[in-house]
């Protein structure tokens, strides 16, 4: 399934709504450079994009 078929048969009214997410932003300073701890995502919808790590519930 690509991200067009995904959002086709997406239904916003499956889900409860007001969403709550919960992120977290872990920073570092590593070799005088300042670095952030980002994820994959595996899933759709953004499926391969770059985000903090963090959940729907």
């Amino acid at each position: 399934m690509n991200e067009k078929e995904f959002l086709a048969s997406y239904d916003r009214k499956d889900y409860l709504s007001p969403l709550l997410t919960v992120d977290a932003v872990l920073f570092a300073y590593h070799e005088n450079t300042l670095k952030v701890l980002l994820v994959e995502r595996a899933s759709f919808p953004e499926k391969g994009k770059w985000g903090f790590a963090g959940r729907i519930y």
